[in-house]
C-alpha cells in the first residue's frame, strides 16, 4: 500500500477543467492527416530546367557549367585583361556583353566603334566609345587605393567623358572612396561580367567559338563562380 502523500501523487484530484478541447485540435489534425495524404497520390511537379536557363539567358554549350582544365596555375589580372582585350576586339556582339557586364549603358552606333586597350599607362582596360572613356580597374584580390584611380584618371584624355569601374570579386570589398570619386567609380563583379558575356554569347552564337568559351571557364573558376571567393 502506498504512502498517502504518494498515493495523492499518483491519482491527483481534479479541481479544474482544461482551458482548451482537445476535440478540436484533434480534428485539426485529423484533417491535416486528410491534406497530405491527397499530396501524396498526386505526382510531384516535374522540374523544369528552363526558368533557369531563362534566368541566366544560359545556351547549352554555354562555358559556365563545364569544367576549367587544371594547368597548374590560375590567371593573373593582367592575363584576364588582356585576354579580354584580345576575345572582344573588333567584335560588337562581344563588346555588348562586356559593356552590359561592367554597367555601362552604349548605343549599337557606340558598340560598333567601340575601341578596347588593356595594361595601357597601367590602366587594365581602356574602353573608348565615340564621346567618352571607361577606365576599368580589374582586380582579383589586391588592394585599390584612392591615388591609383586619381593617376589612372588624368591619364586618359582630359576633354573627354570619362567613367569609372571597380571590376572585384565581391563588391562589398571595394575601397572607401573620396566623395569627389564615388560618383565617377561604380563597383561590378566579375561574376556579373561573365553571366553577361554568357547573355550576349546566346543572343549571338556566331560570335562565340571554343577559344572564348575556354577563356569565359577559365575566368569563372578563377574568380569563385557566384560564390565570390578570393581564390589566391
Amino acid at each position: 500500500m502506498l504512502p498517502r502523500n504518494i498515493a495523492a501523487l499518483a491519482d491527483p484530484p481534479n479541481p479544474w477543467q482544461p482551458a482548451w478541447e482537445r476535440g478540436a485540435i484533434l480534428e485539426i489534425v485529423r484533417k491535416e492527416g486528410q491534406a497530405i495524404a491527397a499530396l501524396a497520390h498526386q505526382p510531384a511537379p516535374p522540374f523544369a530546367p528552363a526558368p533557369v536557363r531563362e534566368a541566366l539567358a544560359l545556351h547549352p554549350y554555354h562555358a559556365l557549367v563545364r569544367g576549367a582544365p587544371d594547368w597548374g596555375f590560375r590567371l593573373t589580372e593582367p592575363q584576364a585583361t588582356k585576354g579580354l582585350e584580345h576575345m572582344v576586339r573588333g567584335n560588337p556582339a562581344r563588346m555588348r556583353g562586356l559593356l552590359d557586364g561592367l554597367g555601362i549603358v552604349a548605343s549599337g552606333v557606340e558598340v560598333a566603334e567601340a575601341t578596347i586597350e588593356a595594361e595601357l599607362h597601367r590602366i587594365d582596360l581602356l574602353i573608348r566609345l565615340a564621346e567618352r572613356a571607361i577606365i576599368v580597374e580589374a582586380k582579383f584580390g589586391h588592394r585599390v587605393t584612392a591615388g591609383q584611380l586619381s593617376t589612372y584618371w588624368t591619364k586618359t584624355a582630359p576633354r573627354a567623358r570619362t567613367q569609372g569601374v571597380l571590376l572585384l570579386i565581391d563588391p562589398e570589398t571595394a575601397p572607401d572612396l573620396h566623395p569627389k570619386q564615388r560618383g565617377k567609380w561604380h563597383t561590378r563583379s566579375w561574376a556579373a561580367l561573365l553571366i553577361a558575356l554568357e547573355r550576349a554569347m546566346a543572343a549571338s552564337p556566331d560570335d562565340d567559338d571554343e577559344d572564348f568559351r575556354l577563356f569565359r571557364r577559365l575566368l569563372w573558376h578563377r574568380v569563385g563562380g557566384l560564390s565570390m571567393r578570393t581564390n589566391p
